[in-house]
């Protein structure tokens, strides 16, 4: 895990849970991003909002127990998690969508794993013709709008020294 995620770990008072901040809670996520782009979306008031989006997919199974007790797990479903990274997000760092796309994908997509601090988990909408549906299996979080992707990237940036 970087020094970075590490640092902002250690700093963070918000972790605990208690009632009052359970709306505001976050946690930290480990994926693997099999893509990173752009994207866009309309709402229902023809608002469109633009993000820069980690893609990730995973397996999610449970047991079930047949009337003969044997164990069955052949209820596997492949779940989709998007890790948004909203344009505001981006601006207040200084980041561009560019920049960002091409760091992950030298460094993350497709080659390891990665800890992130994001929000809340909420389901996926979309819009189509006037009503808004949910996507099934997928999920989407978003960046916690404290951390310093900047101090991240440069983490990654920095001259590697040789021996």
């Amino acid at each position: 895990m970087s020094s970075a995620v590490l640092n902002y770990i250690e700093k963070n008072t918000n972790l605990s849970f208690s009632f009052e901040n359970q709306f505001k809670r976050f946690s930290y996520i480990t994926f693997f991003p099999i893509q990173a782009n752009s994207s866009n979306d309309t709402d229902e008031a023809g608002k469109k909002t633009f993000w820069f989006q980690l893609v990730s997919t995973y397996k999610s199974t449970y047991q079930s127990i047949n009337e003969v007790g044997e164990v069955s797990q052949d209820n596997a479903t492949v779940k989709t998690l998007y890790v948004k990274f909203p344009m505001q997000y981006l601006l207040d760092q200084k980041l561009t969508a560019d920049k960002v796309r091409k760091f992950f994908n030298d460094n993350f997509v497709g080659k390891k794993f990665i800890t992130l601090p994001v929000g809340e988990e909420m389901p996926v909408f979309e819009f189509k013709n006037n009503v808004r549906n949910i996507v099934k299996n997928c999920s989407q979080v978003n960046i916690d709008e404290n951390f310093d992707l900047q101090v991240f990237i440069n983490e990654f940036e920095k001259p590697k020294t040789t021996k």
